[in-house]
């Protein structure tokens, strides 16, 4: 996982409104990885209410807390951790409230499922609803949290040996390719790709897939196609007609596997499965073609020029 400059930090700002939804400000952004929807999952995980009760509002800097930024595999776990002690804050201030209405202490009281349940019994007491427009109609308190996450189990590299604890947890992976190769023309069809990574704990599965095949995408046009080419300042492709990248037709078979393990500090125990989706791929690639041509090259992308290439130097080598 990612840090920068002092540190790593999220910021999520929790309210709970009067029909028992809640609404979350984060810094962190959503570019399609499906942070939204895990920050929203962890919220009404931790709160005990409904997936659908949790709205996400982000990416405005006049009403959004401030956060470190998309990046680093770092959203699940460091604004995870954000939402789930700000939802923890919430939660107990839902209860303080739950146990007055109710003449019981609040830790004789949970929250499941948009209710209020009086621990042993099985019908609920009230609903988180109810307990809400109490507190904001009738006393005229919101409840709300605002809570800043970051690790406190790391620590900076020493400046004389470089060494430290930079990174709160790290992620695990590995990826097998399965490759021909045209030994006329040089052109590289992928076939398949094996996936298996540690992801802590999955919090959602599907976006976890959909994580490793974008990413496995982009490795991908990383080891075959892309190729960004400047002169003097000025970028020489700069369209999708002369920078090539993957499309869908030349996506291979993905084979993904998670191992899910338990992070001592994630949120649920879940960590990052951004970049480590795309690192292993084209050294997978590189390695499955030199396997099939008995020729290593080590310069990306591994175009067909240098496949002919390279195999013109090794038949002349075994003159």
């Amino acid at each position: 996982m990612g840090t920068h400059g002092a540190g790593n930090f999220s910021e999520i700002s929790l309210k709970l409104n009067s029909d028992g939804t809640v609404s979350a400000l984060t810094g962190d952004t959503e570019i399609g990885q499906g942070s939204d929807t895990v920050i929203a999952q962890i919220i009404a995980e931790e709160m005990g209410i409904p997936l659908g009760n949790v709205k996400i509002i982000s990416r405005d800097t006049d009403t959004s807390p401030v956060s470190m930024g998309t990046w680093g595999s770092r959203v699940t776990f460091i604004g995870g951790n954000a939402a789930r002690l700000a939802a923890a804050e919430a939660r107990q201030k839902l209860l303080q409230v739950a146990a007055t209405m109710l003449g019981v202490a609040p830790q004789d009281l949970l929250a499941r499922n948009g209710n209020i349940y009086i621990q042993g019994t099985s019908l609920p007491a009230l609903t988180i609803a109810q307990v809400a427009y109490e507190s904001i109609v009738k006393r005229g308190q919101t409840i709300t949290s605002r809570v800043t996450y970051s690790p406190s189990h790391t620590s900076p590299p020493d400046p004389k040996t470089g060494y430290g604890n930079y990174c709160p947890t790290f992620s695990f992976g590995a990826q097998v390719a399965e490759v021909e190769v045209d030994l006329e023309t040089g052109k590289v069809t992928v076939i398949r790709i094996t996936a298996v990574h540690d992801v802590g704990r999955a919090i959602n599965p599907l976006l976890l897939e959909g994580q490793v095949e974008g990413g496995i995408a982009m490795g991908i046009g990383y080891a075959l196609l892309e190729n960004l080419q400047r002169k003097n300042g000025r970028t020489l492709n700069p369209s999708f007609c002369t920078y090539k990248i993957v499309n869908a037709p030349e996506i291979p078979i993905i084979q993904t596997h998670f191992v899910e393990t338990m992070d001592p500090y994630g949120p649920f125990g879940a960590k990052g499965i951004g970049e480590p989706t795309t690192i292993p791929t084209a050294p997978a690639i590189a390695n499955a073609i030199s396997h099939a041509i008995g020729v290593r090259i080590k310069d990306l992308p591994i175009t067909a020029d240098k496949i002919l290439q390279a195999l013109k130097e090794k038949k002349e080598k075994q003159r």
